[in-house]
């Protein structure tokens, strides 16, 4: 389900999620894994809450977007006359769901046709005229603040567990060789563009291998 209206998808509300997912499973301490955006909420539980995270494993994503101090006023001003603009658009309708397929594989970050199928299954829901993503608009709604490098630095080595780090040789961490080589932990380069868990077999088996291969040594 989508959040209330009123709510929002900050980076600590998807923090609170984890732990309420966790309340709920009677979880004192537990493992994250997670993916892009997951990985980045998974970095900022366990940073600061160390004593409740055991293990964290990372694909392709670890630091959110960032901004300088002195754009702080300009980052809240975008973020605002976007919130109010958003009850004036709408979702685009495809007329069937290959079309909504084609366009998912064609989008931001590409994927394959198998994970853009895989991806309609669940995420697509009729509407007059075709279908739509069942995706919460707010979930494109840039940030109204963001950490500071230094700020989203500091939680990376606030870390205390066991942390892998995957790349996607062509995905959002390859080129940033500085930030990959002073890591405080074990970064392991795999094939494949951002989403290679996803996008065929091939990559999840070696995601699935790396990954299991650190719990199972930790």
């Amino acid at each position: 389900d989508h959040r209330p209206a009123g709510a929002s998808y900050a980076l600590a509300d998807y923090a609170f999620d984890v732990l309420q997912v966790a309340g709920q499973l009677g979880w004192q301490r537990f493992a994250l894994l997670g993916h892009s955006l997951g990985a980045i909420v998974a970095v900022l539980l366990a940073s600061s809450l160390p004593e409740r995270v055991t293990h964290l494993a990372l694909i392709d994503g670890l630091l959110p977007l960032t901004g300088k101090a002195e754009s702080a006023a300009e980052q809240m001003r975008v973020a605002l006359h976007a919130q109010l603009e958003l009850p004036g658009k709408k979702k685009p309708v495809y007329q069937d769901q290959e079309r909504a397929v084609e366009a998912r594989m064609k989008g931001a970050v590409a994927v394959s046709r198998e994970a853009a199928e895989l991806l309609a299954q669940r995420g697509l829901m009729p509407v007059p005229g075709g279908y739509t993503w069942r995706s919460d608009s707010r979930l494109t709604l840039p940030s109204a603040t963001r950490f500071t490098d230094q700020q989203a630095m500091a939680f990376v080595h606030g870390l205390r567990c066991p942390t892998q780090l995957v790349v996607a040789s062509d995905g959002m961490l390859a080129q940033r060789q500085e930030l990959l080589s002073g890591l405080p932990f074990d970064v392991e380069r795999l094939a494949g563009g951002h989403h290679l868990h996803l996008n065929d077999e091939d990559g999840a088996r070696s995601v699935a291998h790396c990954i299991n291969r650190f719990f199972a040594a930790s």
